[in-house]
């Protein structure tokens, strides 16, 4: 496209690539079946079920259907969070919140503070201001939502480890391809596994990055009832 970057790939490199002078018909016909599931997986990794919590919890909030989380039917204490502790530091533990030594809330439900990690470590924010965090919009149906991501989740998982057990399998499959020993996969992946080519991973499909928390997330731009 124009104004944007290009990578080439010249036929001189592709000549340069090494492959095997007899290569064997059945494993080069595994490796292909085992690129069209890994492409397969990589699709379906792609539906991050946070993407869809925070998709759902916008739809409510464009409804106005939930409360701030310092709504008195929450029954909670702000006093001991104030201040604006690191995202870093962020901790859930049963039910209580906490970050760092100084800062802590006890949500008292598991789903209501399951469901505030969630939003919290779905923003964009470095810090979590007290005034932000009373602000935190919950819908009222955040139980069967938290209930639905957990499926999700739970799926997604299953995806991401069946995508790294057919990556494992494609190695060996390449090596098979190029007739290595066991001391030499084993080297290769030893090497692989040390600095600096430890550093050079890919970028998994499901790596998207924090997803951009929906407007109105804090109560700002819409009007949040104020109480339960």
């Amino acid at each position: 496209m124009e104004g944007s970057s290009r990578a080439h790939i010249y036929p001189r490199t592709l000549e340069a690539l090494p492959w095997p002078k007899d290569a064997d018909r059945h494993t080069l016909g595994r490796l292909a079946v085992l690129y069209q599931e890994l492409e397969r997986l990589a699709q379906v990794s792609r539906d991050n079920p946070r993407a869809w919590l925070l998709a759902e919890v916008e739809r409510r909030i464009e409804d106005q259907a939930g409360y701030r989380l310092s709504a008195p039917g929450f029954g909670l204490s702000f006093v001991e969070w104030q201040g604006a502790p690191s995202m870093e530091e962020l901790l859930l533990e049963g039910t209580v919140l906490q970050a760092g030594l100084f800062h802590r809330l006890d949500l008292k439900d598991p789903d209501l503070a399951r469901f505030v990690y969630l939003m919290l470590t779905s923003t964009e924010a470095e810090r979590v201001a007290s005034g932000e965090l009373q602000r935190l919009f919950v819908p009222t149906d955040y139980r069967d939502l938290l209930a639905v991501y957990e499926e999700k989740e739970r799926a997604f998982s299953e995806v991401r480890e069946a995508f790294f057990r057919t990556l494992a399998e494609l190695d060996e499959a390449v090596f098979d391809l190029f007739g290595l020993t066991e001391e030499e996969r084993r080297h290769i992946l030893e090497r692989l596994s040390a600095f600096p080519l430890d550093r050079l991973r890919p970028r998994y499909p499901w790596e998207v990055g924090r997803v951009r928390p929906p407007q109105g997330l804090h109560g700002r731009s819409v009007p949040i009832r104020g109480g339960l």
